[in-house]
């Protein structure tokens, strides 16, 4: 998947990436995973996670039980 941010709506800017990531393969499993792009310290009014391929069990479903962003509100 891709977190991806945004000030418009139109134009988003990937702030992270996973690609065959092995930490969540597997029912209940829980990982964090820290931002790799500060993106030079930009602000986002929106975010979102795009899928970009399939998951462990070769399917497209991409289910999150909690996301938690950090930093300032604008």
């Amino acid at each position: 998947w891709s977190l991806e941010g945004s000030n418009d709506s139109i134009n988003w800017d990937v702030l992270d990436s996973q690609t065959n990531c092995s930490y969540l393969n597997g029912q209940s499993f829980v990982h964090t995973f820290p931002v790799q792009n500060d993106n030079n310290n930009r602000s986002f009014k929106y975010f979102r996670i795009r899928q970009t391929g399939v998951n462990c069990g070769n399917s497209n479903y991409l289910c999150f039980n909690c996301i938690e962003l950090y930093g300032k509100m604008l």
